[in-house]
């Protein structure tokens, strides 16, 4: 059964958006393929973080059999014209503070259902 690519939890009682920049030489990507878990010619085209209850953590990268950004683009777009894109899931065993250690800069906004929505000009006081 295919999987929308976006984030999701059980009810959603907060909604928003994330933005991130790679380590400068740790990024998320070169500490997979360091890892050895990818497969000749792969490249990660997206990372999957979900933290639940319990301090349950999953951590997925999103693979294609492509090895170049044009060519990932390219499979990804003939792809989606046919429906679902086949990905391959690769399961990361970090922590949370292992997983934002790869990105330079994370961020994310999140509103009470939908109170406030990606993009609203606000004034702080």
């Amino acid at each position: 059964m295919p999987e929308v690519f976006k984030a999701q939890a059980q009810y959603g009682d907060w909604v928003g958006d994330a933005h991130a920049d790679d380590a400068d030489l740790a990024g998320i990507r070169a500490w997979i393929a360091d890892q050895g878990l990818l497969k000749e010619g792969e490249t990660v085209v997206g990372v999957k973080f979900y933290a639940g209850a319990h301090d349950f953590i999953s951590i997925k990268a999103l693979v294609v059999p492509e090895n170049t950004y044009d060519t990932s683009k390219a499979y990804i777009d003939a792809k989606r014209a046919q429906g679902a894109i086949p990905l391959r899931q690769v399961d990361l065993a970090l922590t949370a503070a292992e997983f934002l250690r790869h990105f330079k800069r994370f961020s994310v906004v999140l509103g009470v259902r939908g109170l406030l929505q990606v993009g609203d000009e606000y004034e702080p006081q």
